[in-house]
């Protein structure tokens, strides 16, 4: 859980994470997906990594998200039908707009 990271140790795995996937893969691009949750990681973190990649992905489902690069992304780990869970959390989505609560804080 990146929450139980210290800042230093969540920069570092990250980057380090980041390098490595490039040169394994060859890749020109830079990605990085939060294992298990972005759940209280900070905009400290976001700044200090914002030169080093391209795109981020959290996983708390349809919602949009303060750090431009970071997008959430619906978790299909449950037993529900994944058109119904999409539905599901798509509408939820949309309440929670009519009542600002659609996006995460940092």
């Amino acid at each position: 859980m990146y929450e139980e990271l210290s800042l230093e140790e969540q920069i570092h795995q990250t980057i380090t994470s980041i390098e490595d996937i490039k040169t394994r893969f060859n890749l020109d691009y830079a990605v990085f997906s939060f294992p298990f949750t972005d759940y209280k990681v900070n905009k400290k973190f976001f700044s200090s990594i914002k030169n080093k990649v391209d795109l981020t992905f959290g996983s708390a489902g349809i919602k949009d998200d303060e750090v431009a690069f970071n997008l959430q992304r619906l978790p299909m780990e449950n037993k529900t039908n994944g058109e119904v869970n999409i539905k599901m959390a798509y509408s939820f989505y949309l309440l929670k707009k009519l009542i600002l609560k659609n996006t995460i804080k940092r």
